[in-house]
């Protein structure tokens, strides 16, 4: 409900102008008396529906006396700049050019507007307030059917928003109460308007809406500038999604000021907010684009806000949250499990059903699994939890064929046998020697004593296993150092039950092992010891089995041998 200003209410509305403090002492940003240049208003104005034309309309003069059909407008008080009979802003008929609206004829409907073309900027100014000396009657009894209203735009006169006061039943020239509203302080562009409302109906009276001696005021000073957020946010964004977010603010910023846009953590919170977006202005409204980040972490509490630089000013938070989906990298899983490589079949590749936008690469198919026969690299995209873009790793599809497991073999020296891995398609290789295993691709491996000697190879790839079994014949080779060596050992007694004695002799100074082989080729017994021109050596065997064992001495200059049977 409009508050509505009467004649009736006039004497106690002055009487409490007297007692406001928070008005005085204020600057005059604005004013208007009419009586002279040109008046910053556009008359008759077709903003919000109004009439531009029709028997009443808006104008701009002195005339007070409306002759025969208007009547006596009534004169100005002292207060008014040129009074009694200055120029005033006011409507008037067809008729006649005072403030008559043809009261008589009062089947005459429709608003007519006056607005204000030019924008008062009260940018450093707080408790903004307008007034203006008015005539405004309408109706002897009823305030609705002819009465005048205000409006003010802080956009430009784009968007024009109704004060609460309305005005009728005033038959003499009256200054109202000063209209004041926080929107008001720190504008750019501040604007009013007028109109006069004609519902229509009888008991229409003279004088119309009229308008003298309008002053626009604030106190000056130092301003806190401020910053409101008012973007309205969707219920959910994707990362790495582009927004706008619209902002007003008041008070003054420098000439080299940055606004910017900061996102919150998932609950709302800004101690540490992440900057997604820039503007470079000192206006007191805009838009900056922003993104929202392409990391940024599932959840439902975010809210941005809009700041500066210079001064820094930390706007207010959007007016509610919204949601960020996650990021997301699809699983793709492929059956057979774990395998990438066709070896010679197919793979069949997969994602779960609850993708929606599937692409696969290459092939463009649609579908949320797929049989791939070629090998190559292959990933999908498609849209995930909140429709947002998802994205798999390359899968990289091999097309290797089963191995093949074969091998060659030399004997050097000795018993030492050196093996040839001539497999083909082998990724993985385990050599069995009987006494010893290796994952070597081409091992050596000294055998105890001559014979044949299974030896085992097996190679595994990603496509399957192969082994091959094959008997080596070893042959001992006797070398140079070896024949030399044999003549100086002498082992003792043979066969032998709990000792064995070593008498050697002819070398000097030599570091030496001396090792005691099973018939599988496994060393039961070694040590230690230096080779002097004569070596008496006693290895006790107690612990050992019955069998056959075979003695070595190796050095620097060579290998002994020598069998030997433990009863």
């Amino acid at each position: 409900m409009f508050n509505n200003f009467s004649k009736a209410s006039h004497g106690l509305l002055m009487a409490t102008l007297l007692g406001i403090t928070s008005l005085n002492a204020q600057t005059v940003i604005y004013s208007e008396n009419f009586n002279s240049g040109t008046p910053a208003f556009t008359l008759n104005a077709s903003d919000m529906g109004s009439q531009t034309g029709g028997s009443n309309t808006w104008v701009i003069n002195n005339v007070y006396d409306g002759g025969f059909f208007g009547g006596q407008t009534p004169t100005q008080p002292g207060g008014i700049t040129g009074g009694p009979e200055s120029k005033y802003m006011h409507i008037k008929s067809d008729m006649t050019d005072n403030a008559s609206f043809n009261a008589g004829f009062s089947g005459v409907t429709g608003n007519v507007l006056t607005k204000m073309n030019t924008a008062v900027s009260t940018v450093g100014y707080t408790n903004v307030s307008l007034d203006f000396w008015t005539l405004c009657y309408g109706h002897a009894s009823n305030t609705t059917r002819y009465y005048g209203k205000t409006f003010y735009s802080i956009d430009g006169g784009t968007t024009w928003v109704q004060n609460p006061t309305t005005y009728s039943q005033i038959d003499t020239w009256t200054k109202v109460a000063p209209i004041t509203n926080p929107v008001f302080d720190n504008q750019p562009d501040l604007r009013f308007a007028f109109m006069w409302v004609q519902a229509g109906g009888g008991g229409a009276a003279d004088p119309a809406f009229s308008i003298d001696e309008i002053t626009i005021k604030g106190n000056s000073g130092s301003v806190t500038p401020t910053i409101t957020t008012t973007f309205t946010a969707g219920a959910s964004y994707c990362p790495g999604a582009d927004i706008v977010v619209p902002f007003t603010s008041t008070g003054t910023f420098a000439s080299g000021n940055t606004y910017k846009v900061e996102l919150s953590d998932a609950n709302g919170s800004f101690a540490n907010p992440t900057a997604i977006g820039t503007l470079a202005s000192n206006g007191n409204s805009g838009n900056v684009n922003a993104t929202i980040p392409a990391g940024a972490a599932n959840g439902t509490g975010y809210r941005v806000r809009v700041v500066s630089t210079d001064p820094v000013v930390n706007g207010s938070p959007n007016g509610t949250d919204f949601a960020i989906a996650p990021g997301q990298e699809i699983v793709v899983t492929s059956d057979p499990a774990g395998v990438n490589n066709l070896c010679g079949g197919s793979i069949t590749l997969s994602i779960p059903n609850t993708y929606t936008g599937i692409n696969w690469s290459p092939g463009g198919q649609t579908s949320n699994s797929i049989v791939v026969t070629a090998a190559g690299d292959y990933s999908v995209s498609a849209n995930g939890t909140g429709g947002c873009p998802a994205q798999s790793a390359v899968i990289s599809i091999s097309a290797a064929d089963a191995p093949t497991a074969n091998f060659t073999y030399t004997q050097p020296s000795g018993y030492l046998i050196e093996f040839t891995n001539t497999s083909e398609n082998g990724v993985t290789y385990l050599w069995n020697f009987g006494a010893a295993t290796t994952t070597s691709v081409n091992p050596t491996f000294t055998f105890p004593f001559d014979g044949e000697y299974p030896v085992k190879l097996v190679v595994t790839n990603e496509c399957g296993t192969d082994s091959i079994t094959i008997l080596v014949d070893v042959k001992k080779l006797v070398g140079i150092n070896d024949l030399q060596a044999n003549a100086n050992l002498l082992i003792h007694p043979v066969p032998t039950q709990d000792v064995l004695n070593l008498d050697f002799t002819g070398a000097t100074n030599e570091n030496a092992t001396i090792n005691i082989l099973n018939p599988t080729g496994q060393i039961v017994h070694s040590e230690n010891c230096q080779l002097t021109a004569s070596l008496k050596r006693t290895i006790q065997l107690g612990n050992l089995a019955q069998g056959l064992y075979l003695l070595s001495i190796s050095s620097e200059s060579g290998t002994i041998t020598k069998k030997f049977i433990k009863n």
